[in-house]
């Protein structure tokens, strides 16, 4: 977010859009929106609220048939995740070990200990 004056004071009228930007954001290595995988279902705005919902179909009608493919969405959205977050751990983890060469201290050797 820009701010324009460096004695900003005016920061909890921009909260709310703020928050809503953050967690409707697309994340890179979780794949969804944070909102998302904490609720299992994405927010709608105002103007998406009062929009016409289009036919879900009679296969939706039945409250235990919707909810269970709900569910089943939100699970697979969760391991997703969870894939992604261990390849993104794993390369991370790559990334830093190939830049590391090894040291020549050896168990036993006597060392010293700069305290600053």
């Amino acid at each position: 977010m820009y701010v324009a004056e460096v004695d900003q004071r005016d920061w909890d009228e921009f909260a709310e859009r703020l928050t809503f930007a953050i967690n409707t954001a697309q994340d890179r290595i979780r794949g969804d929106t944070p909102f998302y995988l904490i609720h299992g279902w994405d927010p709608r705005s105002t103007l998406e609220a009062t929009l016409p919902v289009k036919n879900t179909g009679t296969r939706d009608r039945d409250p235990k048939r919707w909810r269970y493919k709900i569910q089943r969405q939100y699970q697979r959205a969760r391991s997703a995740v969870n894939d992604r977050l261990q390849a993104a751990i794993q390369e991370r983890a790559d990334r830093h070990n190939e830049d590391l060469e090894p040291h020549e201290i050896e168990v036993g050797a006597q060392v010293w200990l700069y305290l600053d």
